[in-house]
């Protein structure tokens, strides 16, 4: 292989960080003298309506299900992105080295020309017989004189032969390099072209379940069953997570006082009992869904802590999606869910206003949207009245 120094080595990705629950990935710089991408494996064929149908089984779980979709999905997009930049270093690097290896080849070309001229000379001179050179000299000084030019010829044509093989097997490595460098290529973008095959059946799963929850009473009845038990879940979670040892805060005065998590956000699912129009249940709601306001121009949502607080929880919550719990002390805590991304760590200290995340859709059957709750002993209290508009 051609050598390469330490300045050619490319950092195609100094961090990338993903989080998936508690787990932080980051990406490995990319060495592309040594990087060997592994042929891709081929994903088994995924039909998105019978993938929805095995759902409405006794043993499977419609949020169990929609949480590893989007798990799924933040992991692909996370390695497309990753893939995206490998792809584009991989590229460059295979530029550079195709132009060193088409003027190796070059090189080689010109040696192997020049060699072939020599060899004819070296065979011409290997049969030319010493008493030929003492019959062509006009005394011995003169033999020896030449004597020495034909053995001085030989050796330099003996080491041009031998540098003309020791470029060939530079070319013949350089030649094998450059192969390993193509499939590298090729089998990135081969890589990428399965995950955002994935990607798309990944949404088109969900957008079919979010249709079937609205549309089919099976799984409308399903959900609510299952969401009956996240709230018993989510109950006790918010009581372990309490932490008596924290220095109290003024929450309790705070009713009234507080702006909503989402800057001039507008309420469109409110705390308490909502009536399913298509099928008329009822169904217990112990939060408020937010979106931004029509005005709104920015594609990221900033979600805003609402008041003082600890992070008490980071990570994925079963029917929530990515969610943030903040312990506000004496028993009051607020969760926000549903977000594409979250911004804290669990154990910081946030003020008043600091961004806890950005609004997506994680976990969400009704499209990106907060979904947050306030809860006092755990028990979910209707946080609209605290707020000031």
């Amino acid at each position: 292989m051609v050598a390469m120094s330490a300045s050619r080595w490319v950092w195609a990705l100094a961090i990338l960080s993903v989080s998936v629950g508690h787990t932080t990935v980051r990406a490995e710089p990319v060495d592309p003298d040594t990087l060997v991408v592994p042929e891709p494996k081929a994903s088994p064929k995924r039909i998105a309506a019978d993938e929805i149908n095995q759902l409405l089984r006794t043993e499977l779980s419609i949020l169990e299900g929609v949480q590893e979709l989007d798990m799924n999905m933040a992991r692909r997009t996370a390695e497309l992105e990753r893939l995206d930049v490998q792809e584009k270093t991989v590229e460059t690097d295979l530029l550079e080295m195709t132009e060193r290896f088409d003027a190796l080849s070059d090189k080689l070309d010109d040696a192997r020309r020049s060699i072939r001229g020599r060899l004819r000379a070296m065979s011409q001179l290997k049969r030319i017989e010493p008493y030929q050179l003492l019959f062509a000299s006009s005394d011995h000084v003169s033999f020896l004189r030449r004597q020495r030019g034909v053995r001085t010829l030989l050796d330099g044509d003996r080491q041009r032969v031998l540098d003309y093989r020791t470029q060939l097997a530079q070319w013949s490595e350089s030649r094998d390099d450059l192969i390993r460098r193509r499939n590298n290529l090729r089998r990135t973008r081969e890589t990428i072209a399965g995950l955002v095959e994935q990607l798309r059946t990944d949404r088109e799963e969900k957008a079919l379940l979010l249709e079937a929850v609205r549309s089919r009473a099976a799984f409308h009845a399903k959900l609510n069953q299952e969401m009956k038990g996240v709230n018993r879940e989510l109950r006790d979670k918010v009581l372990m997570l309490r932490d008596p040892k924290r220095r109290g805060l003024r929450m309790h005065q705070m009713e009234g006082k507080l702006w909503p998590p989402i800057r001039k956000g507008q309420i469109i699912g409110r705390f308490g009992i909502r009536k399913n129009s298509r099928f008329g249940t009822k169904t217990i709601h112990r939060g408020i869904e937010m979106i931004p306001p029509a005005s709104a121009k920015s594609d990221r949502t900033r979600i805003r802590n609402i008041y003082w607080g600890y992070v008490s929880y980071v990570g994925w919550l079963k029917g929530l999606g990515k969610t943030v719990i903040v312990d506000h002390t004496r028993g009051y805590m607020t969760l926000y869910a549903h977000l594409s991304e979250t911004s804290v760590k669990e154990g910081a200290k946030v003020a008043t206003g600091d961004t806890i995340g950005a609004m997506g859709d994680t976990g969400s059957l009704y499209g990106p949207r907060l979904y947050m709750e306030l809860r006092k002993d755990g028990r979910a209290i209707d946080p609209e009245p605290w707020f000031k508009w």
